[in-house]
């Protein structure tokens, strides 16, 4: 099954976890196998993969890496460069924080229009 937005985040963590099970089959390894080369519990390995409960990133990362998909994360979540207009606003320095955006009102409503 395909990840999409429209799923639940309940739906996407059972989705991760199966593919992750089916990651580890594909490499004969067992959960127990996965779980001592990951340092994370047995039962996390089959929280995860069960989709029954979501588990921690590190536990999640941990597994993965195990499982040798660690090199897909970039990927996943490529980092972001800003745009080169970004980049002259900014005048060389490195951007700390977000600021709500202005909403610049349109022509003032008047009695009498439709809208």
């Amino acid at each position: 099954m395909k990840i999409n937005s429209s799923q639940s985040d309940v739906a996407v963590v059972r989705e991760l976890g199966h593919r992750i099970e089916t990651t580890r089959l594909q490499k004969n390894m067992t959960q127990k196998e996965v779980a001592e080369l990951a340092g994370v519990s047995l039962i996390s390995v089959r929280r995860l993969e069960s989709g029954e409960a979501a588990a921690r990133l590190t536990t999640f990362v941990a597994i993965c890496r195990a499982l040798g998909l660690s090199e897909r994360f970039d990927g996943f979540l490529p980092l972001a460069s800003p745009q080169p207009v970004d980049l002259l606003k900014l005048q060389g320095k490195q951007r700390l924080r977000a600021r709500k955006r202005k909403i610049t009102p349109s022509a003032p409503w008047q009695w009498g229009e439709s809208s």
